[in-house]
């Protein structure tokens, strides 16, 4: 049917313009084939558009108006090729819309189109804009991040993904500085064990002074163990120093004592912890993606992916925040005014992660605040429980 009325505005645009003007309804007709699934009439007879990934809602029919002139141009224009210098300065081709054949070009046709495409628009089907938010998170830039297939994609209009994270989705990546102390970490390591050597950690001798647990290290020859190690100790110091993670140092903390002094620091333990996670990482890159592990409370949660999420810098500005599962057994204040510490750290976060079951009944109150729309709070929701 699209293709028999889009020949018909052909056969009438190569007849004159009193023959695409009596027709003007079947322009609209293509329009809508065209913007099928991107444009719906909602129940309050307002309109819903997607473009350039996003729905858009409340729209009114002007706002449809660009769409009828883009399509007009696409379908029916000429076009030309200009060349033009960017800030650059570089030549770049670009292929613009030259001309459409009147009346195509006439405003007052553009509108009468437009009222006939809108007339004729398919209400808005039942699924809700973000009727449905499980396993799915989008960006501002139509890029979303699907959670049972774990990958990014562009959003489409049968997704019904309305409200946007703050920032861009992207596919996570070490910056090349870090790789690159982590790659030459790696092969000095090895060549430290192969020499002999058997760990890295240091501690005080009884004057105060750094002392060398591994003997070995003081009768090698020429003191080729010692070297490694203080070089390793120097190279880790720096890539503990690069993220701006605060929780993969507090797990570093506990994980080693005196972690916060990098002379008398103890990493042997860290070390086999982080080749753990880069492992589990290797194996299972969807973790990546990852942004909620439910489970009991005392269950390992932490341990299985939660220096993960510290070490790729996920629970600060990537993804969002956890919190206590209990948060949603736990009726809000009454005052409206007083003081919510835990509700404003999610405060332009992507999204909110608790890290237990709840073992009460969830608090309607509670649930019906943490989600209302009309919440600045939260910029995106998602559950991948």
């Amino acid at each position: 049917q699209f293709l028999s009325e889009l020949s018909r505005c052909y056969d009438a645009i190569s007849s004159g313009v009193e023959s695409v003007r009596l027709i003007d309804a079947v322009f609209g007709d293509v329009v809508r084939g065209i913007n099928h699934m991107h444009v719906m009439k909602a129940r309050d007879g307002t309109f819903e558009i997607f473009r350039n990934g996003l729905w858009e809602e409340g729209c009114k029919a002007e706002d449809v108006l660009d769409l009828v002139v883009s399509d007009l141009h696409a379908l029916f224009g000429k076009f030309r090729t200009v060349d033009y210098q960017d800030v650059t300065d570089k030549v770049v081709k670009e292929i613009v819309p030259k001309m459409v054949p009147p009346p195509l070009d006439q405003d007052a046709f553009r509108t009468k189109v437009a009222s006939c495409f809108l007339k004729y628009a398919r209400h808005a089907i039942n699924k809700k804009l973000d009727f449905d938010l499980w396993g799915k998170i989008l960006g501002p830039d139509g890029i979303m991040y699907d959670y049972d297939k774990q990958e990014f994609r562009q959003a489409r209009p049968e997704d019904r993904l309305l409200r946007t994270t703050a920032e861009p989705l992207h596919e996570w990546d070490a910056p090349e500085v870090m790789k690159t102390n982590i790659i030459k970490f790696s092969e000095l390591l090895k060549v430290f064990f192969m020499k002999g050597g058997k760990t890295l950690d240091t501690e005080l001798n009884e004057d105060g002074g750094v002392a060398i647990v591994d003997i070995k290290a003081l009768v090698s020859v020429g003191g080729e163990i010692r070297r490694l190690r203080l070089e390793l100790r120097n190279l880790f110091a720096i890539i503990y120093d690069r993220p701006r993670s605060h929780q993969l140092r507090g797990m570093c903390k506990v994980l080693a004592d005196d972690f916060a002094d990098p002379t008398t620091r103890r990493i042997d333990e860290v070390c086999c912890f982080l080749r753990q996670d880069a492992r589990t990482v290797a194996s299972m890159p969807g973790l990546c993606g990852m942004l909620n592990l439910t489970g009991p409370k005392s269950g390992g949660k932490s341990y299985l992916a939660g220096r993960q999420f510290a070490f790729l810098g996920l629970e600060n500005e990537n993804y969002g925040k956890m919190t206590s599962g209990n948060y949603l057994t736990t009726k809000p204040p009454a005052d409206p005014e007083k003081s919510r510490p835990v509700k404003n750290q999610f405060q332009g976060k992507k999204g909110i992660y608790f890290k237990e079951m709840p073992a009460q009944p969830l608090i309607p109150e509670t649930v019906k605040d943490l989600l209302d729309p009309k919440d600045g709070h939260t910029e995106g929701r998602a559950n991948n429980s």
